[in-house]
């Protein structure tokens, strides 16, 4: 089945060496296929909308988002269309073409809170929902066809900033990416600090 991945660096919160498991992630996944690098993380939906437009893709497709935080956040309990979007209620506002969301949390554990209502609302959108810790990619599985990642600075722990720049220089390798982040202001832990 066709996924979509997101990789928000705050999954690699609390590991030793961030951008080695980062390498060992990303060595699976095709340099080739569409890939995009945001600041905050709900800055990927109008990249996520585009795939959906001009690429093939067989729908319904999986996501898969590796995460320190689920991102359903906030509920339903009014109508999204109203919400502000932000980096903790993006996956709200997902056009409903996939079938299954797999939300991957990393060595320093998911934010949980919330969850549950995040599960009641993906149910009755006839949605699988699934989170577990560390997550190993399969070809025969899955076949990735788009990745976006999300640099996240609110929320990376200061051990994880030591490893930033390294973390951005694979995935630009990797990925080619051209439009990459980068620091305009010396505080590397606030958003407005970063540019694309």
């Amino acid at each position: 089945m066709d996924t979509f991945l997101t990789v928000d660096l705050d999954y690699f919160n609390g590991e030793d060496e961030p951008t080695s498991k980062l390498e060992t992630i990303i060595k699976k996944i095709p340099q080739n296929i569409p890939s995009t690098f945001v600041i905050e993380h709900h800055k990927i939906l109008p990249f996520f909308n585009k795939l959906l437009k001009y690429y093939t893709i067989n729908r319904p497709i999986n996501i898969i988002n590796m995460d320190q935080h689920h991102d359903y956040y906030g509920g339903v309990e009014q109508d999204t269309r109203m919400r502000h979007i932000n980096c903790g209620n993006w996956g709200y506002f997902l056009p409903l073409c996939y079938s299954k969301f797999v939300w991957v949390y990393g060595n320093s554990g998911g934010v949980f809170n919330q969850w549950d209502l995040a599960q009641d609302w993906l149910q009755g959108s006839c949605i699988q929902s699934i989170s577990q810790q560390y997550y190993k990619f399969s070809t025969k599985k899955e076949n990735i066809v788009a990745i976006a990642f999300s640099l996240s600075p609110d929320w990376l722990w200061p051990g994880t900033q030591t490893y930033l720049f390294d973390m951005v220089k694979v995935i630009k390798k990797h990925f080619n990416i051209k439009k990459m982040p980068k620091l305009i202001k010396p505080e590397m832990s606030k958003v407005e600090s970063w540019k694309i």
